[in-house]
């Protein structure tokens, strides 16, 4: 549960009990089965906790930077954060090396939509510039590219690879 003061609160669904929370968060999902849960806070650190009792597993710093991101999207299993700019620029890190991150250059607005496919291979971006693109993430470079919206390209389901 994602709260309006940046606290994320686990809950056990059975008894409807709050088992805990985390303040300062801007960013949240599960991992590894969903015994971790992935913060990150401040714009800028990326943790991972154990949801059986809340000890920090991993914390490091990310470089995103403080201004100009439009959107920002955890990977469903917290392999990947992406980051959208408003010039329109893409930056992907991959959380489970420790290479810095890469661009994903193309668009020419504000990005709009992020998106991961579910095997966590590819992500989806939509921007103002009214074109969506794919992007293979190992690779770095789009796989693929849908022009001739209408609109600024703000939703997208990605529906495996």
């Amino acid at each position: 549960m994602h709260q309006r003061d940046h606290s994320i609160g686990v809950i056990d669904l059975a008894t409807r009990r709050m088992l805990r929370s985390f303040d300062g968060v801007e960013l949240g999902g599960f991992a590894a089965e969903g015994r971790e849960l992935l913060l990150m806070r401040d714009h800028a650190t990326f943790e991972r906790r154990s949801l059986v009792d809340g000890q920090l597993l991993e914390a490091r710093p990310l470089a995103i930077p403080d201004h100009r991101v439009s959107r920002r999207r955890l990977s469903p299993g917290g392999r990947w954060i992406a980051w959208g700019l408003e010039d329109g620029r893409v930056w992907a890190q991959n959380l489970a090396e420790p290479a810095p991150p890469r661009e994903l250059a193309g668009h020419a607005q504000m990005i709009t939509v992020l998106k991961f496919s579910p095997d966590e291979r590819r992500l989806f971006t939509g921007s103002l510039d009214r074109t969506g693109r794919v992007w293979d993430l190992e690779a770095g470079r789009e796989w693929k590219r849908f022009d001739g919206h209408q609109m600024a390209v703000a939703s997208a389901v990605l529906m495996g690879a």
